[in-house]
């Protein structure tokens, strides 16, 4: 699978932060292979990438087979009652100060392949629910697996959650240095995970919003123990979902679906 090249990886990243409305001043504070890409990340202290070739300032973006993330259905067919939170994460989610969210399922038993079709529609509504949505009907297509520049629709992420994944929803006012650890993450092990700015309306503005297929935890102010808990809520529910696919990519496009700025060299 190819990933971005190392130049145009710095190119993106010296802005991406600020372009996504990520990174801004005035917030508060496996098996792998040997493939991948490596790219320079930008200073925390302006908007252009640092002339440096230090340990400190490289991004290794890893190439990992997604398969091996499978661990089964944390939901069963994802059609049931809120499912329990794990108590590893209910632990970092209260000393990171985030509150977690057991969704019910908003579209019924669809145990049968003929039931599973309606699922797919084009304008999925999720008025109704708690956003970012957790489950719902959603786009035949997901969204390409990586970190976004532009927010997802709901449509496509609904889809990706459904396969497995994990989305991180970057509040427009969380600092760079918080943003670019967020990114470090991500690249040390890419699989199923979506990187997106958030939507002002449904993310914190100076925190995060994490969200899986029937759950979600809420960071609604940036601290460093935020990150531990990602972490511990991504590798508790990451290929959990009640479609068990690897994260790879559609293939497909549509319209109104960005691509990722930095794609998961392995999807």
């Amino acid at each position: 699978m190819r990933g971005v090249t190392a130049r145009r990886a710095l190119a993106l990243l010296a802005g991406l932060l600020v372009l996504a409305g990520c990174g801004s001043s005035s917030g508060s504070p496996s098996s792998s292979s040997s493939k991948g890409t490596t790219a320079q990340v930008p200073s925390t202290q302006s908007s252009t990438p640092a002339a440096t070739t230090s340990s400190s300032n490289t991004l290794s973006i890893k190439s990992i087979d997604p398969s091996k993330l499978m661990r089964g259905s944390s939901v069963g067919f994802g059609e049931g009652p809120p499912p329990s939170i794990a108590p590893a994460v209910r632990r970092a989610a209260k000393n990171a100060g985030c509150t977690l969210r057991s969704d019910p399922s908003a579209v019924g038993i669809h145990l049968l392949i003929s039931d599973i079709v309606p699922l797919h529609v084009d304008n999925p509504d999720y008025s109704k629910v708690p956003r970012p949505p957790t489950n719902g009907h959603h786009r035949p297509i997901w969204a390409n697996w990586g970190f976004y520049q532009q927010p997802v629709p709901y449509a496509y992420e609904v889809h990706n959650l459904e396969h497995g994944g994990i989305i991180i929803h970057l509040g427009v006012k969380i600092t760079r240095a918080a943003g670019e650890r967020v990114v470090r993450m991500w690249a040390a092990s890419p699989p199923f995970m979506l990187i997106v700015p958030g939507l002002p309306a449904d993310v914190p503005a100076n925190g995060a919003t994490i969200t899986s297929w029937q759950r979600a935890m809420i960071c609604k102010q940036w601290n460093p123990r935020v990150l531990g808990a990602i972490i511990t809520y991504r590798d508790t529910y990451r290929g959990t979902g009640p479609e068990q696919v690897p994260s790879l990519n559609t293939g497909t496009s549509a319209q109104d679906l960005p691509t990722p700025v930095l794609p998961d060299p392995s999807a």
